[in-house]
């Protein structure tokens, strides 16, 4: 605690005359009381004095309450001018009026969202651990082979995925190809060179179909239409893709246009091997013919 102390200066001036000054001032003690192990003047902690205080918050200063509250009158948005009107925010980017800045940075490359056909993606593996839990197709002939052609119709039933997320279509890809085993025949809109293989390997059949945003639909959600719409002719820009047999399977190419012929009129089977026969002698004929 502070003690008030007081001062006494005893001083003359010419007359002679004693003249006594009072002053007074605050001092600290020097000392300080020594501390005490009586059990009586330690404070022990208590039960709830243990316990972690719980996390403190300022409440939020409310706006618009009057001048006491610092937020009053103009609710910190100032006098006038378009930041203190009501949706008067300033677009993001906006210099004043002058040229933006990313119209001044020189543009390279290109994008085109537009036209951009995202694919979902779906692997080897997982088909075959959908037909080993049977929420898959799994009809077999004699000699092994599937007769029912697996459409990502079948993939929506089953749980691979749901038709919302399948905007333009799905794409086959070849992981997990080690664990596939099942002959299938597929019907999917895009198809990796490895995927292909890794089915054909083990007697299955991969065809690349294009689907419109209109044959999807109709794909997935058959209830939806009266009556089925027929399926358009992909664009110039993908025809490449699907008239190509080596690399993609497509469906608009001829072999792939001939194995169907022959699942639907297999008697055409055999004249259709003595064509190819006889084709092929005649063209190892002429080579030789050519090289004399």
């Amino acid at each position: 605690m502070l003690s008030k102390r007081y001062v006494v200066v005893l001083s003359t001036k010419q007359g002679g005359f004693p003249l006594f000054h009072i002053f007074s001032y605050y001092s600290r003690p020097s000392h300080k009381e020594p501390f005490s192990t009586d059990d009586q003047k330690i404070n022990h902690p208590t039960e709830h004095q243990n316990q972690i205080p719980p996390y403190k918050t300022t409440q939020k200063r409310r706006i618009g309450r009057g001048i006491g509250s610092s937020k009053g009158k103009t609710s910190g948005k100032g006098h006038k001018g378009q930041k203190a009107r009501a949706g008067g925010s300033i677009a993001l980017g906006f210099e004043g009026g002058q040229t933006r800045f990313f119209k001044l940075v020189p543009k390279r490359g290109m994008t085109n969202k537009v036209h951009k056909t995202d694919m979902l993606g779906i692997n080897v593996g997982t088909i075959q651990d959908y037909i080993d839990m049977g929420r898959l197709p799994k009809i077999t002939e004699e000699d092994g082979t599937t007769t029912t052609v697996l459409t990502m119709k079948d993939f929506v039933t089953a749980g691979i995925a749901t038709s919302s997320s399948i905007k333009h279509g799905m794409k086959l890809l070849a992981k997990g190809k080690e664990r596939l085993r099942t002959p299938i025949q597929l019907e999917i809109s895009r198809a990796s060179e490895e995927a292909i293989r890794a089915i054909e390997e083990i007697g299955g059949e991969v065809t690349t179909v294009h689907y419109n945003r209109l044959a999807l639909r109709a794909l997935l959600k058959p209830e939806k239409f009266v009556e089925l719409p027929s399926f358009a002719r992909p664009p110039p820009k993908w025809q490449p893709y699907y008239t190509n047999w080596h690399r993609h399977r497509g469906y608009l190419s001829v072999q792939a246009q001939m194995r169907l012929l022959l699942k639907e009129r297999p008697e055409l089977q055999i004249p259709f091997v003595d064509a190819l026969e006889s084709r092929k002698k005649e063209q190892e004929e002429s080579t030789k013919d050519g090289s004399t």
